[in-house]
């Protein structure tokens, strides 16, 4: 029993501050946001989610490997530009290709 009590007390300093763990942020606030935003107004067509995260890791300078979660922020990104009338999407599923609304802005 007091061992397990040891174990799970803090150190003896009273001045001991755990480290904490840093953060992995790969964009900066509402970063990813306007990238998606850029990336959709320089088009000049239409574009799939797979499509405007390509665009985004160029710019970044992202390895391949992180194409999956990219698309996936992306396509969350653009459902809430959906719903804010400042994208139209065009499609379902997976063709659906995303442009910004003209009417929107």
């Amino acid at each position: 029993m007091n061992a397990g009590r040891a174990l799970c007390s803090l150190p003896d300093r009273p001045d001991f501050i755990a480290p904490s763990k840093p953060k992995k942020r790969y964009f900066g606030h509402n970063e990813f946001a306007r990238l998606v935003r850029e990336t959709l107004w320089d088009a000049n067509r239409p574009q799939s989610a797979g499509e405007i995260a390509a665009g985004i890791m160029t710019s970044k300078g992202f390895p391949e490997a992180h194409d999956t979660a990219t698309t996936k922020m992306v396509i969350f990104r653009l459902g809430a530009f959906t719903q804010g009338c400042v994208v139209a999407k065009m499609g379902n599923t997976r063709d659906a290709r995303s442009a910004v609304n003209p009417n929107g802005l």
